[in-house]
């Protein structure tokens, strides 16, 4: 980004220089979307949003503004994830607060959110009560409330700092008065937020990346998410074993939880819930064919058919 030509003439740079010139470098040290990361970091530069960037794309950028936006390149190049450096990220067209206390959503955990919603939308009740442990930035439990008038949430996390960052978040949403926060582990509640009866439904994301098997993951996830959020015992499925135990006490005989599950991992969770009597009720795949959500029904209840 040098701001000469070799006559010596000044050079003016413009958004769109400066968005090509920055991809071009952060593709050159192999960053995922260099490009939504340059565009991303200089919207952040010039405070505004990334659908400005190309009405002003002829514009000269101040050189303050360019200073700013070279040292936001650095530090994407050097590993650390946009999220972190901007303070938020997107999720079902809302946008969250991140740090890193929580871990960075991703769009494929809409698909969660997707079947949670049809679920929702298919099983008409005047009010659903819903239990979201780990829930980290709220970013799924904010998505469902925000498409579920209905509904109310109780969201959980093991760590303070993120249960502060879920409290933004459903505040900034106007959610807070839809949602009670508090610290647990895992699905193991206070007496006093179960409802009585139980939910009717639970919806969980939880760290599924084995200990064991950490080199299918990127270094800058390893090096820069909590790993509170990512690891879930040697092979990635602590989590599920704990919830076949822990949720049947919070959760209604003819309530539902829905899951996320990691790459190849869908079998593996699904045998786990069988074991104790759980039912698969459903089964599907992310955009890029991966069996990411399933869905399952308590010991005893008693369900149509499985999905897929």
């Amino acid at each position: 980004m040098n701001t000469a030509n070799p006559g010596g003439t000044r050079q003016i740079w413009t958004v769109g220089k400066l968005v090509t010139s920055a991809a071009d470098y952060l593709k050159s040290r192999n960053l995922q979307e260099p490009r939504l990361s340059a565009e991303i970091l200089l919207a952040h530069a010039l405070s505004g949003s990334r659908l400005q960037l190309y009405t002003r794309w002829s514009d000269p950028v101040a050189d303050d503004v360019r200073d700013q936006f070279r040292v936001l390149i650095r530090r994407a190049a050097a590993g650390e994830p946009v999220a972190y450096i901007v303070g938020h990220k997107e999720f079902f067209s809302l946008d969250f607060e991140v740090s890193p206390a929580v871990l960075i959503p991703r769009p494929e955990t809409e698909l969660l959110v997707d079947r949670a919603l049809a679920y929702i939308k298919e099983h008409p009740r005047p009010a659903w009560r819903i239990f979201e442990p780990g829930t980290g930035s709220g970013n799924i439990g904010a998505a469902i409330l925000k498409n579920a008038p209905s509904a109310c949430l109780v969201a959980t996390d093991s760590q303070p700092e993120a249960i502060a960052v879920a409290s933004r978040n459903f505040d900034k949403h106007g959610l807070a008065d839809r949602v009670k926060v508090a610290v647990a582990d895992w699905m193991r509640l206070p007496a006093d937020l179960v409802p009585e009866g139980g939910f009717d439904l639970i919806v969980a994301n939880p760290p599924y990346i084995g200990t064991a098997r950490t080199e299918s993951v990127d270094d800058h996830v390893l090096k820069s998410e909590p790993p509170a959020a990512l690891f879930g015992g040697p092979d990635g499925l602590d989590f599920y074993r704990r919830t076949i135990q822990e949720a049947p006490p919070t959760l209604r005989p003819d309530g539902t939880l829905f899951c996320e599950v990691g790459c190849g991992d869908a079998d593996k969770v699904v045998a786990i819930f069988a074991s104790t009597g759980w039912r698969n009720t459903g089964r599907w795949k992310d955009l890029a064919g991966i069996e990411r959500a399933l869905q399952f029904d308590p010991p005893g209840a008693v369900r149509e058919r499985v999905s897929r």
